[in-house]
């Protein structure tokens, strides 16, 4: 196994260096993100449960955002819309149209209280903010 350390230089920024050779086609690196939307620089209507294309005519009955199916897995369990319907129902009454990209930012700051764990990696690896604080 291949332990990569953490380097930064002004020429790369921040970046991994192995600890070891890597041989051709080995598998080095295996992430998932901490959290799933639509990209907003795609022109697309998403699902706000899968994020599968859809075309709008069907929408969750408590927000009114779209949604592929009633039946769709990303509207139920752990960290699913449920946890933001309430959100972005209170969001919508506020205002007529609200992009996509609302969602990945309520998603990213819902990791507070969903993945505690996760948003305390997310504070040391991007420390916004600190760099608020000193401005």
């Amino acid at each position: 196994m291949c332990f990569p350390q953490i380097r930064t230089s002004p020429e790369l920024g921040r970046h991994l260096v192995a600890s070891r050779n890597i041989d051709e086609g080995e598998l080095i690196l295996v992430d998932s993100p901490f959290v799933v939307g639509p990209r907003h620089f795609i022109p697309a209507v998403c699902c706000v449960g899968c994020c599968r294309k859809v075309d709008h005519s069907k929408t969750c009955r408590r927000c009114k955002w779209p949604i592929c199916s009633n039946a769709c897995q990303g509207l139920r369990g752990p960290a699913s819309h449920e946890d933001e319907c309430n959100i972005l129902k209170t969001v919508l009454h506020a205002c007529s149209y609200c992009p996509d990209h609302y969602l990945m930012a309520l998603r990213c700051v819902m990791l507070q209280t969903q993945n505690p764990e996760m948003w305390r990696w997310i504070e040391e690896q991007f420390p916004f903010a600190e760099r608020g604080k000193e401005g």
